[in-house]
């Protein structure tokens, strides 16, 4: 991935796919659907194609939401790899 690239996929793994519990302060995965994510961060570059190369690195992964859309959530091994 290039550098804009990389840019756009660390600020949506760490900000759109992570959050942090308020009551223990422990990191937490979380899901977002695909719209609400390009939406949230279009404006540095993330569209469905880079949420694609991200599921073909096994970054994240697709699942299918509730409303009939895909939602998208972190590998559990990509964050023990960090740990």
């Amino acid at each position: 991935m290039d550098v804009p690239f990389q840019e756009a996929a660390q600020r949506v793994l760490e900000d759109g796919l992570l959050a942090e519990d308020s009551a223990t302060g422990e990191g937490r995965r979380t899901s977002a659907d695909s719209l609400t994510l390009i939406s949230q961060f279009k404006n540095i570059g993330l569209d469905a194609a880079l949420l694609e190369k991200l599921e073909k690195t096994y970054l994240i992964r697709r699942e299918l939401n509730t409303g009939g859309g895909f939602s998208f959530v972190l590998y559990l091994t990509t964050l023990t790899k960090c740990l």
